[in-house]
């Protein structure tokens, strides 16, 4: 079996009340693979693979077991139609087949992550 995907983008709710969302990659994807989930763990794998890439990316020194129970509330797949401002969808990004789009897999101007704090009550 051939897996082609490179990227992996996920939007984490913490029970701080901070949004993250994380761009994971190959190397997460490879540090996921050592684990023992297995293959319909779709879950577990998305929550695995969103705190190796924050941990990756210095944006969290949790352990895994620590931040699965007590800091990941929830996280979701971030999709290009997620970051839509212009309403054009992921077309307005489109190069061309083979080419990848400028900015297309990214959250934010710096490769990584983009943090939201909700607003208090």
């Amino acid at each position: 079996m051939t897996y082609r995907v490179t990227e992996f983008r996920f939007r984490a709710e913490l029970s701080g009340g901070d949004t993250v969302d994380v761009e994971a990659d190959q190397r997460d994807w490879a540090a996921m693979e050592t684990q023992d989930y297995p293959p319909n763990a779709h879950v577990a794998r998305s929550r695995y693979l969103t705190w190796h890439a924050m941990k990756r990316q210095g944006l969290t020194k949790t352990s895994w077991e620590k931040f699965n129970l007590d800091q990941l509330v929830y996280v979701t797949d971030v999709t290009p139609d997620d970051d839509d401002e212009d309403g054009e969808g992921e077309q307005s990004l489109d190069p061309g087949p083979g080419q990848k789009a400028p900015g297309a897999a990214r959250t934010s101007r710096s490769r990584g992550a983009r943090v939201s704090r909700s607003p208090k009550s």
